[in-house]
């Protein structure tokens, strides 16, 4: 076998140990399996700007994850452009490149660029909506975060309503993300005084992370503190 085309089986071998990784909380493992893939990757004679793009797209998402923002950006800004300097990048490739610097950036306040960049990646994902339900839905879950920050807890609620029905309609209703997106409608309804709702789906956020991950994934303490909170309140 060659050595490019096994190094690229390597890598694609690591980034999918990572993808699983991240997924089971476990991310100092997936940062180093992502870390492997693209150090394979950097062993190709030939440029790999598809894979070196999606690897540190994933890098940004694990820093993202950790809360470490910075770097997080630092990984996400170059995935971005080495996906815009390949000219067979497909636009949907580069929105959804997008809308994952627009989260880390969003997290960082700076809510101008994200909100921009958010909106620029929907007006070319919405041109094929069937082909690209999950990333519409996770730019509406950012920009639903960028208007809860702003205190528009309506648009937030509409935003946040709409992604989630989008990750049901494609199926994706039981992967650990889908308890993210519950668990952020949830403290915006928490925030606008709807316990009541805001605790059915704290606790269906728990029900779907027991069933998919870890009990030590980060998440899990996340939105059972959050259903503690909200429990003291009655209504």
């Amino acid at each position: 076998m060659p050595s490019n085309l096994k190094a690229l089986q390597l890598a694609a071998t690591h980034n999918a140990q990572g993808l699983v990784c991240k997924d089971l909380g476990r991310f100092d493992e997936a940062r180093a399996a992502y870390d492997r893939a693209l150090t394979e990757i950097g062993k190709s004679p030939v440029p790999q700007r598809p894979a070196e793009a999606a690897i540190y797209h994933n890098l940004g998402g694990i820093e993202y994850a950790r809360g470490r923002y910075a770097e997080a950006e630092w990984f996400a800004r170059t995935g971005l452009s080495v996906r815009r300097e390949d000219p067979e990048s497909k636009t949907s490739e580069i929105a959804a490149d997008a809308i994952a610097l627009a989260a880390i950036i969003g997290a960082r306040g700076q809510y101008r660029e994200a909100e921009a960049m958010y909106a620029e990646a929907l007006t070319v994902l919405e041109q094929a909506p069937a082909d690209n339900t999950l990333e519409i839905a996770v730019a509406l879950s950012g920009l639903a975060t960028i208007a809860a920050a702003r205190g528009d807890l309506e648009e937030a609620t509409a935003l946040l309503e709409r992604s989630i029905r989008l990750r049901r309609d494609a199926g994706a209703d039981r992967h650990p993300d889908f308890a993210a997106a519950l668990n952020n409608l949830a403290v915006v309804y928490r925030r606008r005084g709807m316990h009541g709702p805001a605790r059915a789906l704290f606790r269906g956020a728990l029900d779907l992370l027991r069933a998919t991950v870890q009990s030590s994934h980060p998440r899990v303490a996340a939105i059972r503190e959050n259903l503690e909170r909200c429990s003291v309140y009655e209504g």
